[in-house]
């Protein structure tokens, strides 16, 4: 077969050095062939790769009617300052697809079919040198199913990107790649399951990084996201966004951890769940363990916006606090549909020396949830030493607190303009008079310790719309 080189463009450079670089001497070195873009390098239908091969730049590899297998020893090594594209109809990679690090080379690889790193087996893919601090854009994408499973990670130099689409996709290796990268997985018509960590923190000087699952249907991360900045620098942030949501650790170490250092502006995430257009299924989110956007000594704490369209759980500690004189604490927006229940249990914080953050419960576009469950104690703490501070709670009908738990509600002292806010329905039987008949607020929400509670809670009975 004759060889095929691409046209495609040179990329820009994206500079960085190596998280979890392995020696090239762990691998079974065959003679190379310098320059190699032949797809004679893959014998057979289905063909395997063995030995190691090294690219000239640009090449392109058209195996697109036929399935490929790189062989457990094999590498094939990506040169020059340009880009590389991997085609087939299916693919399993066992072995290794690396840059050089030299140069900021990007990968494409294209499936038809599906592509995986079978459990076992190394399946490694990495770009840049730890020595030559390069690395560039790692694109896969596969019309089928997209399953990593191998042992190895998948590592890209700082500021390094994955960008990964399937019909499905299943992360059960690790994803590395420092601060300010990005890892954006995406699947097209089913769902996401993330079950080892994808990394994204910064180290001096850097910030951290982005993380993006998008799926069709469900996003499930049973492992954690860590988005970590250091001192004096700002951290990125996260979405997840699928037909149902759930976050679920094994840990006690926090799942979701945007944490970052003194004087440093911590990052903001969102958690979607949407409807389902086909099924006409609403979407729930579930998030179980420890999520922190804390900020260290006179920093600014992140946001974290949580919206469903149906119900939303959230059972463990979500954390946007500052420490310091100047230290602002966060946002949190645990927000749900009109006439849908939203159940809570642990500790919310976002306070800040300096100036309290916000706490808000309710539902979508402030209007009131149906009702609220607080299935054990709760705290919501947006006290400060100075000023702001604030707890809103939106509901209509009915306010729980199961057993023997009990809400309390923490803002800044003598706040006036802030403080601990609760609307609730008012219940007008005579509409002509203009009279709150009877209070939906006292009658409800019997769990608060008021003695626990500062300031006082500002009731505020509301005439909400019916839909």
């Amino acid at each position: 077969m004759h060889a095929n080189r691409s046209s495609l463009q040179t990329r820009k450079k994206i500079p960085g050095f190596l998280l979890g670089f392995i020696a090239f001497s762990m691998f079974d070195l065959s003679p190379a062939l310098a320059g190699e873009c032949s797809s004679e390098i893959c014998a057979g239908d289905p063909c395997v790769i063995t030995g190691y091969h090294e690219l000239e730049p640009n090449c392109s590899l058209d195996f697109s009617d036929r399935d490929v297998t790189i062989a457990d020893a094999a590498v094939v090594q990506v040169t020059g300052d340009g880009a590389a594209r991997i085609m087939a109809r299916n693919l399993t990679l066992r072995g290794t697809i690396q840059t050089d690090g030299v140069a900021s080379s990007e990968i494409f690889i294209d499936v038809a079919g599906k592509f995986t790193t079978p459990a076992g087996a190394k399946g490694e893919i990495k770009a840049g040198d730890r020595d030559s601090l390069a690395g560039g854009p790692i694109r896969l994408t596969a019309g089928g199913e997209v399953e990593l499973q191998g042992s190895a990670e998948f590592s890209n130099a700082p500021g390094g990107q994955f960008f990964i689409v399937g019909r499905h996709v299943t992360v059960n290796q690790p994803i590395v790649t420092q601060g300010p990268g990005r890892v954006d997985i995406r699947a097209t018509a089913g769902p996401i399951t993330v079950s080892k960590p994808i990394d994204v923190s910064g180290t001096s000087p850097r910030q951290g990084g982005s993380i993006f699952l998008l799926a069709t249907g469900d996003v499930t991360v049973a492992a954690p996201l860590l988005l970590k900045a250091p001192a004096a620098s700002s951290g990125n942030g996260f979405v997840l966004e699928g037909r149902n949501v759930y976050v679920r650790a094994s840990t006690s170490a926090p799942i979701l951890d945007l944490s970052s250092g003194d004087a440093s502006s911590s990052g903001g995430g969102k958690i979607i769940a949407h409807a389902d257009t086909a099924s006409g299924e609403s979407g729930g989110v579930v998030i179980e363990g420890r999520i922190t956007l804390d900020s260290g000594n006179n920093g600014s704490a992140g946001e974290l916006a949580v919206s469903a369209e149906s119900k939303l759980d959230i059972l463990g500690k979500i954390s946007a606090k500052a420490s310091g004189p100047s230290g602002n604490g966060g946002t949190l927006l645990l927000l749900s549909k009109p006439e849908s229940t939203i159940r809570l249990s642990g500790a919310f914080t976002a306070t800040g020396e300096g100036r309290g953050g916000e706490i808000e419960i309710g539902g979508i576009e402030e209007a009131p949830v149906k009702s609220l469950v607080f299935l054990d104690d709760v705290l919501l703490n947006t006290q400060s030493s100075g000023t702001g501070g604030a707890n809103r709670i939106r509901y209509q009908r009915s306010f729980r607190a199961m057993g023997s738990g009990t809400v309390k509600l923490l803002s800044t002292r003598n706040s006036a303009t802030t403080g601990n806010i609760v609307e609730c329905e008012c219940l007008d039987h005579n509409p002509v008079d203009g009279v709150c008949d009877e209070d939906a607020c006292i009658r409800g929400p019997g769990g608060f310790k008021s003695a626990l509670t500062l300031p006082a809670i500002q009731l505020k009975p509301t005439v909400f719309e019916q839909e």
